[in-house]
């Protein structure tokens, strides 16, 4: 995609390079899309989302403009979005913001963090997508 930066994550999900891009980006008053899980998902249900997004948003107390998309496992090969075969819903929440946080984050901070985002896009799609962030398992682990 046009302006997209590729990311290069280690083995915990993270890219430095990738966060300070978006940082800067950020700091020019430019709109930033991240993709929390950081891949496509071909199947039903929330997946693990890595920490980026909580740290960033965070740090420069940027809003997050949650938004819930579904259908996307009908969709087949990539090259499918050309020609979709199955219906996509998009729904888009209110702007939040997280707490502002001075010092490095702990993990369990961005864990609480990145709950509360995934929480957010969870509550505009339904249930059956929630994967493992349904209401039961409150506090999935960060690898």
């Amino acid at each position: 995609a046009y302006g997209a930066y590729p990311l290069n994550a280690d083995d915990e999900g993270n890219d430095i390079q990738a966060l300070l891009w978006m940082r800067k980006l950020l700091r020019q008053e430019r709109s930033v899309v991240i993709f929390p899980e950081s891949t496509r998902n071909p199947y039903i249900g929330m997946q693990q989302a890595v920490p980026g997004i909580a740290l960033l948003a965070s740090k420069t107390q940027t809003p997050i403009l949650p938004v819930g998309i579904t259908g996307t496992e009908r969709l087949g090969p990539l090259w499918r979005i050309v020609f979709p075969t199955g219906d996509l819903r998009v729904q888009i929440g209110r702007p939040f913001t997280l707490p502002h946080t001075e010092t490095k984050c702990t993990p369990h901070q961005l864990k609480e963090m990145m709950n509360t985002v995934m929480g957010q896009i969870a509550g505009l799609i339904p249930e059956s997508y929630h994967g493992i962030y349904k209401p039961s398992n409150p506090s999935p682990k960060l690898h």
